[in-house]
């Protein structure tokens, strides 16, 4: 039967959730026999607990595992208490115990999920209840949960992200989505790009689209095909998000040696930079300085189809080819790029002559020269 937590009503969810007080009486020397037993016993001890007051079952968990010696009574009690539906108890054991033993009981219960379909119950009501860390810290049960029961789940959170630019807690289910599909989490992942770039997540979903492609070993280099998938998943994104979160996709292509790719996408980048043909507009400028006296050399060309994302190396060598104006020795002028392809000349213009009221801020005496031609 497949569990979701769409199918408990808020009475039946909060019942879950808050603890009932115990109930003093006969069911009490089953408490009282955990503080003396270890090992199945203890397991044993729980059950006849359970049996007596299914109430006290779920509020006396954590005494019970802070009782267990080894991982498999500890697991033996958390999937009893699951059972039980003791999930706050469960989730203080998850604190209550050594930091070394809580991916074992994690791993442990998600691995119980087939035969125990209220563990995928008790991993939607973590979600809702419990802080980012604290949910973290169950990832590895959704990771070894094979059930189909977790997929759809993990699928509608995802492509629900918050509006923030991080939250713990989605962050996990994006890691619970790679851990579990690997690089075919690309597809949903991408989707939840678009649906978290206009004021969500971006950059988290960004990332783990990046390790849903890495090997399970560092030393390892990721295979091309799926490098290529990746790719074209964030070529996708940037064609149906907004301008910045289109930039903030290219960036990462140039990043990973795709210029060619990342250039295609500054017409989309950069929309009103748009020139007749689908090309954008560059230009740099070189200074040429010396005896409290400056020249600005600067210049613009256009490139249609775009090709290069950063220019910096594309501009320097001819910018420096321009003409002398002044009486200067041989020392390479510096050149300078703009951060985004120009409008048009009128723009490219204002950024030269803003160049050169810098430089005038000391006294010198400076001059913007457009030197046509050099690109």
């Amino acid at each position: 039967m497949r569990c979701s937590l769409s199918s408990w009503g808020p009475v039946a969810l909060a019942a879950l959730l808050v603890p009932t007080p115990a109930l003093a009486g006969r069911c009490d020397t089953w408490l009282a026999r955990a503080d003396k037993t270890t090992g199945a016993d203890l397991v044993t001890t729980y059950d006849k607990l359970a049996a007596c007051d299914a109430d006290l079952a779920r509020t006396e968990l954590v005494r019970f595992a802070k009782r267990a010696t080894d991982l498999d009574t500890l697991l033996a009690l958390g999937v009893r208490g699951v059972e039980a539906d003791a999930f706050t108890g469960l989730w203080a054991v998850m604190d209550a115990i050594a930091y070394d033993q809580r991916e074992g009981l994690a791993t442990g219960i998600g691995e119980a999920c087939g035969e125990h379909p209220k563990v995928v119950t008790m991993l939607q009501a973590a979600y809702v209840a419990l802080k980012g860390t604290e949910f973290a810290a169950w990832l590895p049960a959704l990771a070894a949960c094979e059930t189909d029961a977790v997929d759809p789940w993990l699928d509608q959170v995802v492509l629900d992200p918050p509006a923030s630019e991080y939250n713990g807690k989605y962050n996990a289910m994006l890691t619970a989505v790679v851990d579990r599909r690997g690089v075919s989490a690309l597809d949903v992942l991408e989707r939840a790009a678009v649906a978290a770039a206009a004021e969500g997540p971006l950059n988290n979903v960004l990332d783990l689209m990046q390790r849903a492609i890495q090997p399970a070993s560092m030393r390892e280099a990721a295979d091309p095909a799926n490098e290529e998938a990746l790719a074209a998943a964030l070529v996708r994104i940037a064609e149906q998000v907004a301008p910045e979160p289109a930039r903030r996709v290219a960036d990462r292509l140039y990043t990973a040696g795709r210029e060619a790719q990342a250039a295609a996408l500054l017409p989309r980048v950069y929309p009103d930079a748009v020139q007749p043909g689908g090309g954008v507009m560059w230009g740099g400028a070189a200074i040429e300085a010396c005896d409290g006296k400056a020249v600005v050399h600067w210049t613009t060309f256009v490139e249609a189809p775009p090709v290069h994302w950063a220019i910096q190396s594309v501009v320097e060598g001819p910018l420096r080819t321009a003409k002398p104006r002044l009486k200067c020795d041989d020392a390479a002028w510096p050149v300078r790029v703009p951060d985004a392809p120009f409008a048009n000349g009128g723009a490219a213009r204002a950024w030269a002559d803003g160049i050169a009221a810098e430089l005038a801020a000391d006294g010198t005496k400076v001059k913007a020269v457009e030197d046509k031609g050099l690109l």
